[in-house]
């Protein structure tokens, strides 16, 4: 795996986990529905949407760059 898909699955692992320890905390039980929902969401998060943002943050520095 890259690093990248691997952080991924770890930022769904961590968003999956901290709903699941607010809506225990917030509800008494466990609400699978958003933990599933929210795991998902900090995959695709960090796996696709990180990752266009930092490319176009990148293209942004290396164009001014070259102006200077």
């Amino acid at each position: 795996m890259n690093k990248r898909f691997t952080y991924a699955l770890l930022v769904a692992l961590v968003y999956g986990v901290i709903i699941a320890i607010l809506s225990y905390v917030m509800g008494g039980q466990v609400n699978w529905n958003s933990v599933i929902g929210s795991a998902i969401a900090g995959f695709i998060l960090f796996a696709f949407v990180w990752k266009s943002r930092e490319n176009k943050r990148l293209a942004k520095q290396q164009q001014e760059e070259g102006r200077i």
